[in-house]
This record gives C-alpha cells, sequence and structure tokens, in this order.
C-alpha cells in the first residue's frame, strides 16, 4: 500500500466511496469477507493485515515472517482467515511453501474499535 492508502470505488459511478489508511504494505493479494466487514491484505513482505472496511481502519498485523503471502481468503462464515505463504529461499531449502490459518473471533473485532 502507498501512501494514498486502499481505495474502495463504487463500480457503477466511478466514485471513491473509502480509503483506507494504515501501516506501509505493497498489497499483492486481498480478499473481503462474506458480510463486507473485513477486509485481509497480504504482501511480499510477509505481512497479513485486517481492516475495518466500514470504518476504514486498520485494525490488526497478524503476521509479519520472510516469505511472499500470495493468497488469503476469508471461510464463508468470516470466523476463519487462511493465508497462503511462499518459501523465501530460491534453492528450496528451508520452510517449505504453506497456509496459516487464523480463527477470528467477532466479539474481540468489537474489543479492538
Amino acid at each position: 500500500m502507498s501512501a494514498g492508502g486502499i481505495k474502495m470505488w463504487d463500480t457503477a459511478t466511478g466514485a471513491e466511496l473509502r480509503r483506507l489508511i494504515g501501516p506501509e504494505q505493497y498489497v499483492g493479494c486481498l480478499a473481503l469477507s462474506q458480510d463486507g466487514k473485513l477486509l485481509a491484505t497480504g504482501g511480499p513482505d510477509g505481512t497479513v493485515f485486517l481492516w475495518d472496511v466500514r470504518s476504514g481502519k486498520f485494525r490488526e498485523q497478524l503476521l509479519k515472517d520472510k516469505g511472499w503471502i500470495r493468497s488469503v481468503c476469508f471461510s464463508p462464515d468470516g470466523r476463519t482467515l487462511v493465508a497462503g505463504r511462499q518459501n523465501p529461499n530460491p534453492d528450496g531449502q528451508g520452510s517449505p511453501d504453506h497456509a496459516i490459518v487464523w480463527s477470528i473471533d467477532p466479539e474481540w473485532l468489537e474489543e479492538k474499535r
């Protein structure tokens, strides 16, 4: 993410709806929860961020690890988030590519508001 943040647009009108401003991150992937309340982003610096879409506020850094976060996905009920991480070593040595799973507790998120 650049200093301009993550921009959300109305596809019908082309108007900017909201801008999410938070920590610097090159966003390589993102996922919106099915209820539209949360946005997860991942990038090549190994970070996974969680955002409150309604308020536009950064909520939590879930991961800072070596390796590129190539994908993020919420479960249909929004209570689980999965990130796919690529092995940071081009020679294949070290930890293999893998998925990281978080349980997302709605009460915890309410407390963070």
